[in-house]
């Protein structure tokens, strides 16, 4: 679906009588529009491309040359990558870290427009999601506040730029994990530390562990993190359910770690 095709609000109403409530209607393609939510009369809808223009302008503005890595949108649902060129550190093992930012939106008022940074094992551009190191901000999405986001588009700025200290101790964290993982740690890594993360996504991500894949021929907690946010990030077909589960895997294996340190 193409992310940025037309988007409408438009009022709800039944035998003349109009709905507090507004339809989101997506153009399909020419003349055909699909209701993709409903939203209440002061949900401000901000498009995807004006989310892509603001992504631009934040790139632009930073002191990183950046590029696009991914894009999804299933209707409803946005989501946009960008990967800086350059590695900024190297985990224990060797492996280069790089930086990314994201952006969310949606149409259906599920998710918030919002920014967010993270990292990239840049050997296999893997996304690594983390909450627990990397902070981000959310726009104003309100009908009536101001949407022009200079103020917002200036903090992320400034986020990003100052942005050494928390992939700094992300690469720290990340060097604990490079230590191997028995059946005994996996077990207590699946169930007290990710034990919200989907059973057939688990096994996926075990799978491609315990697998002869050279890559992860340590069996190590960075080669499990690996494994996860391969599955997560390079999927076949995307969706904001498999970022969200990156999150939970990458900060619970951290977290685990620094435990075992």
């Amino acid at each position: 679906m193409n992310p940025y095709s037309n988007i409408r609000k438009v009022p709800l109403d039944y035998n003349g009588i109009q709905s507090s409530a507004y339809a989101i209607q997506y153009e399909e393609s020419m003349d055909k529009w699909n209701e993709v939510g409903v939203v209440s009369n002061n949900y401000m809808l901000i498009e995807n491309k004006e989310v892509a223009a603001i992504a631009e302008h934040i790139s632009e503005g930073s002191a990183f040359d950046w590029q696009d890595d991914r894009t999804f949108f299933n209707g409803k649902k946005y989501f946009k990558t960008m990967i800086a060129k350059g590695e900024l550190g190297q985990v224990e093992n060797g492996d280069p870290i790089g930086l990314g930012i994201g952006f969310w939106n949606s149409y259906d008022g599920s998710t918030s427009f919002r920014f967010r940074m993270f990292v990239y094992n840049l050997v296999c551009t893997n996304g690594m999601m983390t909450k627990k190191f990397f902070s981000g901000l959310n726009f104003k999405h309100v009908l009536g506040s101001s949407n022009d986001y200079e103020e917002e588009i200036i903090k992320a700025i400034s986020i990003i730029n100052d942005s050494d200290k928390d992939v700094n101790e992300f690469i720290n964290a990340a060097n604990n994990l490079v230590r191997t993982v028995d059946i005994d740690k996996l077990a207590d890594i699946r169930y007290n530390h990710i034990q919200n993360v989907p059973t057939t996504t688990w096994g996926q991500v075990v799978d491609q562990f315990l697998s002869d894949d050279k890559r992860y021929k340590q069996k190590t907690g960075w080669d499990l993190l690996n494994s996860a946010t391969d599955v997560l990030w390079h999927a076949d077909k995307p969706n904001v359910a498999k970022f969200e589960t990156n999150q939970i895997i990458t900060d619970g294996l951290l977290d685990w770690a620094q435990a075992q340190a």
